[in-house]
């Protein structure tokens, strides 16, 4: 069966590289899922969408740089199911980045909860 999935996310962090202070990134995006069923008690499923990725890298030196830029996520899970129509999973997304200056791509592990009606 598939789904869809809607996401939004902020990450901050300090990169481990020196001449950059910090970096903020805001996602948005819009995933198709597959999933499959396994033995009817686990459900594998794989994800791939259209997002948008506003990225701000802040140098040490004080000048900053901004993108805004179309990203292709892509996703891996397991979910297992919870009665009838509650649903827990967990999941792996990566979020590529695409363009000019300063890489700011991630990957992120999500926790969460679905229903089915």
């Amino acid at each position: 069966f598939s789904s869809i999935g809607f996401n939004l996310g902020r990450m901050e962090w300090i990169p481990s590289a020196p001449e950059i202070a910090s970096a903020d990134v805001k996602q948005f995006d819009v995933t198709q899922n597959f999933n499959f069923w396994i033995q009817r008690a686990l459900i594998i499923h794989f994800g791939i969408g259209l997002g948008l990725l506003d990225s701000l890298v802040v140098f040490a030196n004080r000048d900053f740089e901004h993108n805004v830029v179309p990203y292709i996520p892509l996703q891996a899970g397991l979910a297992v199911p919870l009665g009838q129509t509650l649903f827990v999973g967990i999941r792996i997304v990566h979020t590529p980045f695409f363009g000019d200056g300063p890489v700011v791509g991630t990957t992120r592990l999500l926790a969460g909860a679905g229903f089915t009606y």
